[in-house]
């Protein structure tokens, strides 16, 4: 798989005829169209049983680089989750309610992470988060919690799928 994203980001480079962008960038922005939506509970398109039966398909994401040049779409917001391979929560582009002022946060705790997700859901709109991991999610023991608070209507959850 990522023989196949770096032979992506070096056909893009060639095609586009533009310096090619650093190998962390251009690997982020293959990863970047690769992302898939997970089924949102009452979202329009599923119902909430609908969803919550295809829930388990995010746990099949691969490991994958942290997001580091997402901007949430256009009348969007949301941010990114990254959890380490120490299955720590580490927390980018957050820009709702910055009292202090830091979009990116490492080692942010359950709790703290809750919060930040009950902020970013209180518009019209559902909050946009991306969801990467340097392990598999099967073996991650914060991740189940982190997907209670995730699984809502008010948010649409995007992660990278494995390579079917």
């Amino acid at each position: 798989m990522k023989n196949l994203l770096v032979n992506l980001v070096l056909i893009t480079a060639v095609v586009s005829c533009e310096k090619p962008a650093s190998p962390q960038t251009a690997l982020e922005s293959a990863q970047m169209n690769t992302l898939v939506e997970l089924p949102r509970p009452n979202g329009g398109d599923f119902t909430f049983k609908e969803a919550e039966q295809r829930k388990s398909e995010i746990y099949s994401a691969l490991p994958s680089l942290q997001v580091t040049d997402w901007v949430a779409p256009k009348f969007g917001h949301g941010f990114c989750i990254h959890l380490t391979s120490e299955d720590r929560i580490e927390v980018s582009h957050y820009t709702a309610n910055l009292i202090d002022g830091k979009p990116d946060r490492k080692d942010v705790s359950l709790p703290k992470l809750k919060e930040m997700i009950e902020f970013a859901s209180t518009t019209n709109e559902p909050a946009r988060i991306v969801v990467t991991t340097e392990r598999s999610l099967n073996h991650s023991k914060v991740f189940p919690e982190i997907l209670v608070y995730l699984f809502k209507p008010s948010i649409q959850i995007l992660y990278v799928p494995t390579g079917k």
